[in-house]
């Protein structure tokens, strides 16, 4: 399925500046994946 191409599982992230903007839309992003 194309879905588990893009899958986050196993993988650490970590999003500095996010008080607005694109990087807390990133940031919201990759919580919820």
């Amino acid at each position: 399925m194309i879905l588990n191409a893009y899958s986050l599982e196993g993988i650490v992230a970590v999003v500095t500046g996010c008080d607005t903007g694109k990087a807390q839309g990133m940031a919201f992003g990759l919580a919820d994946a």
